[in-house]
């Protein structure tokens, strides 16, 4: 049984999401307020919530222009991972996405971290590793069924 909620985040859950995103950083890099308050204000924020608390959201940008949207960030609390909140958290993203007829769905994600097995168990399509950077990213792909 479902025991959390996802919807889409308030100026209020602003700070939550800040304090999850900071206790992530390794993984997920130094994530702006400022770009978190104007993503909500978008709708391009999304929370999950149990019990009152945010226990994970996934920031991510609608592009009409280049016909595809990119998630920045996805973080679930460690001890709320493995319960299918993230898969809802990126189904959710793939909801919206086709909603608004976008083409493709994409993410990088650090090449060393445990969350790319994720991506592919969720399936997600691995489409290349992106060099230059250390650590190097891996970009992963996802089309809607024709």
């Amino acid at each position: 049984m479902q025991h959390y909620q996802i919807r889409p985040a308030q100026m209020n859950d602003i700070e939550a999401v800040k304090k999850l995103a900071n206790a992530n950083r390794h993984a997920l890099g130094f994530v702006r307020r400022a770009s978190l308050r104007e993503s909500c204000q978008r709708g391009w924020l999304l929370v999950a919530q149990a019990h009152g608390q945010v226990i994970g959201f996934c920031h991510f940008r609608h592009c009409k222009s280049a016909l595809r949207t990119t998630i920045y960030e996805l973080c679930v609390e460690q001890q709320w991972r493995g319960q299918g909140i993230g898969r809802a958290l990126v189904e959710e993203v793939k909801r919206q996405l086709v909603e608004q007829g976008l083409l493709h769905l994409q993410l990088k994600a650090g090449a060393n971290l445990p969350a790319n097995a994720f991506y592919e168990h969720i399936g997600l399509q691995y489409i290349r590793e992106i060099e230059g950077r250390q650590p190097s990213l891996k970009l992963w792909q996802w089309w809607p069924a024709a």
